[in-house]
């Protein structure tokens, strides 16, 4: 048969510089543009540095942008041509020019002319909550239910006691539940971050376009769900500070109970937060807890019905290896199916992504060692709160996707046709096998999905729900910016574990930014490559050994190799893994084509050339088995027409040849 073939070439790329806009580095007690200062300086510079940095004019890239296929309406409602070029902001640099007060007095105390300013007053949140959830008839008649699971069989006045013993735990799961919110503490809050994240953040940088979309979304009165990646204990705050001081209503933020400890439990609840459990099912029994669950389920319905905002992590944890873990669909069922019980006429979702150059935690190396990880307690976190305080963790970066609306998506969902279902025979078959069908691939039949409305179907209704939590992960991940200590950790853990000269890092480094800007994700950094490498090699602290060379006064950088500094290399690195993801797929598939023509002494084919279809069927199969490591594309999109594009890249880069070969 005829088939298009591929045989790998080979090609010399040459990376241009990128542009003056990304040309100087941030200073902190600057203006709040970012790249208006001059570089920062170094304690040390590489003395063989002979290249200079030439200029490209690149823009920087707009990330964040929701799905056309399945919110169409959504891509051109809060966006227009000026959104990305308003460029970025430093949220913690406050000046006299952020308040109405000019003079000296002004500038000894903006931040707390700032605070008081910001629009944060009671009637904004929500009011009654707990009395309304518990006079709503579903609570009623769960409470009902299980008490008359206590109830002996015909004894009423025991099962009256029930109900009043039920009503009771009820109301103490509420006093958990229910936040209640203090403008007062958040604006003291407020005022205790802009120190504190000055102490011990370089800055944290927000897009202003971004937030000028999420402004233009609270003008429609509708409840909004921020959906945010989760790395660090820190993204409980950083959320509300940088809404709080964009004059943002506070979001309702869901954290897991193991929180609830004494003092900074009261805290939380008075900035919004709301405990949980981490698994709805606790019962000793093993049965599902209904009373929990309906009391969830009407609390979420209340706040979407006062057109509170909510703050949800979908990953359930925070990251222990660096990469965005999968999406936990739980609550984010609740929020759909509040939706579908017309608690509110739509529910705008916004992905957010968060970069850190350094996390607050340091590293996870113990519990990625096996330790059990500790439980937090009000000791663990006023000595963390210590330890941040004597250090610095460099930049962060928030990235606030396009708001769409919820509604347009599961309505978009009615319409598209979904794939028959597969035999028991096939299903059994691992999907990483190729004697399995692959309708991802294009090749089974489809048919229509039932009215996404009629929810008592639930395989369908999971189906649903996990889409739309992929597909936000999805964008919240490509909304991350790739910091310094990212790249910086990648090169020396997997191109010079043995060391390399710092000239040559830095050439490596600007190389790979290059690369980076070139598949349109954003940077968490700007400056002279040289500068920002020793930004992130001081970052990287006792990861990193720097020698001084006899041989042209060079400074020589190796990785350290053992365990806990890997570890902590590898948590840095993975920061930048969705970037290359789908190549990585490519060319390992491609090296396993190889691999087994050589190994089974195939002959009769030209070497170095593979079948395009083949090599598509192998990267899909890949990227089942690597479900867990990494998404390359999104649910609405076909699997195999985004391995056909990131084969289009190799060709178009020269790795790949496109050749007529007829294989028999």
């Amino acid at each position: 048969m005829d088939d298009t073939a591929l045989s790998l070439g080979k090609i010399d790329v040459s990376y241009l510089s990128s542009s003056a806009e990304c040309s100087v580095t941030r200073c902190k007690y600057s203006s709040e543009e970012w790249g208006e200062c001059n570089s920062r300086p170094t304690v040390f510079r590489s003395a063989t540095l002979k290249w200079k940095e030439t200029l490209l004019g690149r823009n920087r890239p707009f990330v964040g942008r929701c799905c056309y296929v399945c919110t169409p309406q959504s891509w051109d409602k809060f966006f227009n041509i000026s959104i990305p070029s308003l460029g970025l902001r430093n949220v913690i640099y406050i000046n006299e020019t952020h308040t109405r007060y000019r003079g000296w007095l002004a500038r000894r105390f903006c931040y707390t002319l700032f605070v008081q300013e910001r629009d944060v007053h009671k009637s904004m949140f929500a009011n009654n909550v707990m009395e309304n959830v518990l006079n709503n008839s579903r609570v009623k008649n769960a409470i009902i239910q299980e008490a008359s699971e206590l109830a002996v069989s015909g004894a009423d006045q025991l099962e009256s006691r029930n109900i009043n013993r039920i009503k009771k735990k009820a109301r103490r799961i509420l006093q958990e539940m229910v936040a209640n919110v203090s403008p007062s503490l958040i604006r003291l809050t407020g005022w205790v971050l802009l120190k504190l994240f000055n102490s011990f953040f370089w800055n944290i940088q927000i897009h202003k376009g971004q937030l000028e979309m999420v402004k233009a979304a609270t003008k429609l009165n509708l409840p909004l769900v921020f959906l945010p990646v989760h790395k660090s204990h820190i993204d409980y705050l950083l959320l509300t500070f940088i809404l709080f001081c964009h004059n943002i209503k506070a979001p309702y933020i869901a954290a897991g109970n193991n929180l609830n400890i004494p003092i900074f439990s009261t805290l939380i609840h008075k900035l919004g937060g709301f405990f949980i459990r981490r698994k709805l099912d606790e019962r000793p029994d093993g049965r599902k807890d209904i009373l929990y669950r309906m009391l969830l389920h009407v609390h979420v319905e209340e706040l979407l019905r006062q057109q509170q905002f909510l703050e949800i992590f979908l990953e359930g944890t925070r990251s222990r290896s660096g990469k965005v873990a999968c999406a936990r669909a739980g609550l984010l069922s609740v929020v759909v199916d509040a939706l579908y019980s017309n608690a509110a006429p739509d529910v705008l979702i916004i992905p957010v992504g968060i970069s850190y150059d350094r996390i607050i935690e340091g590293h996870y190396t113990g519990e990625q060692l096996g330790k059990p990880k500790k439980n937090e307690s009000l000791w663990s976190a006023a000595r963390g709160v210590f330890r941040m305080l004597r250090k610095n963790y460099g930049c962060v970066r928030v990235d606030f996707a396009q708001p769409f609306s919820l509604k347009e998506y599961l309505d978009c969902q009615n319409q598209k046709p979904l794939p028959v279902p597969l035999s028991l025979e096939h299903t059994l078959l691992p999907a990483v096998l190729p004697s399995r069908p692959n309708y991802i691939v294009g090749e089974s039949s489809e048919t229509a999905l039932p009215d996404s409305k009629d929810l008592s179907c639930e395989p369908l209704r999971r189906q649903l729900i996990a889409n739309l939590a992929e597909h936000v992960m999805f964008t919240a991940n490509k909304s991350c910016a790739v910091m310094s200590t990212h790249i910086v950790a990648c090169l020396l853990l997997y191109r010079h574990r043995q060391g390399i000269d710092l000239s040559k890092l830095v050439e490596d480094f600007f190389s790979m930014k290059e690369e980076v800007l070139a598949r349109d994700y954003d940077l968490g950094f700007s400056g002279n490559s040289e500068d920002v490498v020793m930004h992130a090699i001081h970052l990287l602290g006792n990861c990193i050994t720097i020698t001084n060379t006899s041989r042209n006064n060079e400074f020589f950088i190796t990785p350290s190799t053992t365990v806990p500094a890997v570890f902590e290399l590898s948590f840095y690195s993975n920061g930048i893994l969705h970037v290359f993801f789908k190549e990585a797929v490519i060319a390992c598939s491609l090296h396993a084509l190889l691999n087994k023509r050589h190994r089974n002494g195939i002959s009769g084919i030209l070497p170095n050339v593979v079948s395009q279809e083949q090599l598509v069927r192998k990267a899909a199969s890949l990227c089942y088995l690597l479900c867990y490591e990494g998404t390359v594309s999104l649910p609405c999109q076909v699997l195999g027409q985004v391995c056909h594009e990131a084969i289009e890249q190799f060709i178009q880069y020269g790795v790949l040849l496109v050749a007529e070969v007829r294989f028999w």
